[in-house]
């Protein structure tokens, strides 16, 4: 026996072999050889990008100065307890 070919089953959805005259998942007939038509249509990527602005950009604004902020607390902090340190 060569290599079948497996085929979406119009009905459930689960692949059958392409010679199967019935799907062995939920029983529907089906006709050899032929294949179910997609019903959603495949969009192109670029076709969606316009419509809603194109992919997600990295953070700005507020988050990047909260981080900014944070960076600099934390290394004034550090900085204040070496120099008690170096000062004993």
């Amino acid at each position: 026996m060569g290599p079948s070919t497996l085929v979406p089953c119009a009905s459930c959805g689960q692949h059958v072999r392409d010679e199967e005259t019935q799907c062995p998942f939920c029983g529907t007939r089906r006709v050899p050889g032929v294949r179910p038509v997609a019903l959603t249509p495949r969009i192109d990527e670029r076709v969606m990008m316009p419509m809603y602005g194109g992919p997600p950009r990295p953070p700005q604004g507020n988050a990047v100065l909260l981080v900014a902020l944070a960076l600099a607390v934390t290394l004034a902090i550090a900085g204040g307890a070496v120099a008690l340190l170096l000062l004993r």
